[in-house]
Parts: C-alpha cells; structure tokens; sequence
C-alpha cells in the first residue's frame, strides 16, 4: 500500500507525485485507496475527494489482478497524469458522483480486465474524460478486456486519442447512460480480436448518445461501432480501412440511429440492423437512407458482452468487499 485513506469529508491532493515499482512484491493490495470509512456516504452527503495534478506511475503492480488506483465514493479529478508500463487487473477504477480525467496518458500498459472502469451513485452524474491518450495497452487473459467501460451518469468523450491497442474486446464501453457525447477522438490501429466476445471500438447499451467529428481508420474489429436500445446521432464521422469485418461497420440493434454527413471510405457495408425476437427493429434518419427489416433473430454477441459487463461489475465488487475484509489500512485524518 503507498496510499490509504478511509476518511470521510477530506480532501486530498497529490502533485507531481511518482509511483515507480510499486506492489512489486504484494499482490492482493493497492496502491491508491481512497473511500468512506466502512460503508459509503448515503447520497447527497460529502464525499472524500481526490485530486491529482500531474505525476506518474510507472511498472507499478506484479500481477495482472491488482488494481493500480483504485478510487470508491470519492469525487475524482486527475490531471496530466501518466500511466506507463503497469501491470494490473484494473488501472483506475472509480465509484463516484463525480469523475474528470483531463490530459492524461494511458501506454504500454498491461491488463487482464479494464484501463478505466467508472461506475455513477446518482442518474446525472458528470464523468469528462478530455484531452486523453490510450496507446499501446494490451489486454491478457481470456476475460472480456474493455479499455474504458463506464455505466450510468452524463458522459464527456472529447478529443482522446486511441492508438495501437491491442487484444481488447471493446475500446469504449458504456451502459445506461442518460446523455453521452464522443467527440474529436480518433480510433487508429487498434487490433480489436479477442475471441469469444464479439469486438467492437465503441459499444452502447441503453443509452443516448452523439457521436460527432470522429476518425476511425486501420483498425482490425468484428464492427466498429455497435448500439443497442440506444437512441442518438452520428454525424462528420471518417470510417477507413478496417481488418476483419464482419458484416457493417455500424451494428444498430434496436433504438434508433440519426446518420448525417458519414463519410465510409473502407469500401464495404456501412449499417447493419439486428433485431432481438419480440423488440422493434433500428429506426433510421438522417441523409443515409436505409430501412431495417422486420426480422427476428437473437443478438447474441451483445447479448453475451451486456451480460459479461455487467458480471465484471458485481464480480469485482464483491471481490473489492473480500480484499478490504482480509486487509486492515491507515487512516488518513
């Protein structure tokens, strides 16, 4: 453990803080633990914060099931922090009613599980994540492997960059969110194969969403981007050359898809509809003129990545809860 703290209504800051070789030796431990002592603030009470401005950790973690940073119920905000060459199940990791992560560096890192996994208390939470680069992360293991995977909250995607990642399942992951907004970010030469998991750059369930001002191009996935029982518009986005697709670059199974000013330079099929038995079909607008038929026909590539989301979600959970049962921690006052 570098650092602990249990404490509610505290504020922390750590600035231009180094974490190298950390955890080197110790497997079922982390390394920054921030949360309310014993059980989480009921909502709408004062939670712990973290701040981070600047910073690095590097080669931290000797197994691939340690959470690097691990952050529960406490607002987070990280800045022009780096993580380079670690080794974890999970990189940051973050349960809270507010989470921003601003000009921050993910690279070369390894991981059985997630980069970034961000779960909200309340519906409208605000979760930014601007001005990020994801490159070169390669995920291990025979697990479904997201590079960020969040669920629920109003979410900010603006102008990340994702390069040279590799054996990832899904490189954006989100459930139920009220509002999301991917924006000036550019997918490139991410190798997306991670068999049995059907693999997609961006996936969202149960969401509304705008996707504007992308660029995705030589990326090696099954779909590019998929939806499910979402609703929302893709507009000024370059799809170009793509490896080992498998039907369309755009999956819209059930909800509804506005396309405007979609340029598709990888010279196959650019929208695909699956429609799960008893659910209504892809409604399209926009100037893309397509219509998705009336058939039936189980989803069961989403299907198995919804179910295994949401598995990871109560699985590390749990495991959270055992881990800090077995381990006794200073506290900060």
């Amino acid at each position: 453990m570098a650092f602990s703290s249990w404490s509610n209504n505290i504020n922390i800051y750590l600035n231009d803080v180094t974490f190298t070789g950390v955890g080197q030796e110790q497997v079922d431990n982390f390394i920054v633990d921030v949360q309310p002592y014993e059980n989480a603030c009921p909502t709408g009470q004062i939670r712990p914060t973290l701040t981070i401005n600047g910073g690095r950790m590097i080669n931290c973690g000797s197994s691939p099931y340690y959470n690097v940073l691990f952050n529960a119920n406490s607002t987070l905000y990280m800045n022009n922090f780096e993580f380079i060459m670690n080794t974890a199940s999970v990189l940051l990791f973050a349960i809270s009613d507010n989470v921003t992560v601003v000009d921050t560096t993910f690279q070369d890192n390894t991981i059985t599980e997630l980069v970034m996994y961000v779960t909200t208390l309340i519906p409208n939470a605000p979760v930014s994540l601007i001005n990020n680069s994801f490159i070169g992360n390669s995920g291990l293991g025979t697990d479904q492997i997201n590079g960020v995977y969040m669920y629920g909250g109003v979410v900010t995607v603006d102008n990340n960059q994702f390069i040279n990642n590799i054996n990832n399942t899904v490189l954006i992951n989100l459930i139920d969110s009220n509002n999301v907004s991917i924006t000036r970010s550019t997918f490139t030469n991410n190798e997306m194969y991670h068999y049995p998991q059907e693999t997609a750059l961006i996936s969202l369930f149960n969401s509304k969403y705008l996707v504007n001002n992308c660029t995705i191009n030589n990326n090696t996935a099954l779909t590019q981007i998929r939806f499910l029982n979402s609703s929302g518009t893709l507009s000024n986005v370059v799809f170009g050359n793509v490896n080992g697709l498998e039907g369309a670059a755009i999956i819209c199974e059930t909800g509804s898809i506005t396309l405007n000013n979609i340029n598709n330079h990888n010279g196959l099929q650019l929208l695909a509809c699956k429609q799960p038995d008893g659910f209504e079909s892809c409604s399209i607008h926009g100037n893309f003129h397509h219509t998705c038929p009336k058939s039936g026909g189980v989803i069961a590539g989403i299907v198995i990545g919804t179910i295994g989301g949401a598995a990871l979600l109560v699985g590390i959970s749990i495991y959270i809860f055992k881990r800090y049962k077995r381990n006794q921690y200073k506290t900060l006052q």
